[in-house]
């Protein structure tokens, strides 16, 4: 397994590797996908992030590699 850091601003969630903190380990997710994030997870089993937006009212969750995109809950 790699190591990598996933950190969120308001409008994008990344992920660098600890080594090499200039790499991107992660695909940027920005907008569409991204409004308002307040929240970051990541399931090592799955290979996914899960995040929480407070302005579309959403967690969503994606692969690391950018595909796979899906809300989760709506309120």
């Amino acid at each position: 397994y790699r190591q990598f850091l996933l950190y969120a601003r308001q409008i994008e969630i990344r992920g660098v590797d600890i080594d090499n903190p200039y790499y991107n380990y992660i695909i940027s997710f920005t907008v569409p996908d991204i409004d308002n994030v307040t929240v970051v997870d990541y399931d090592a089993l799955e290979h996914r992030i899960y995040w929480s937006d407070v302005r579309t009212q959403t967690i969503k969750r994606a692969f690391i590699n950018g595909t796979g995109v899906e809300t989760v809950v709506s309120a």
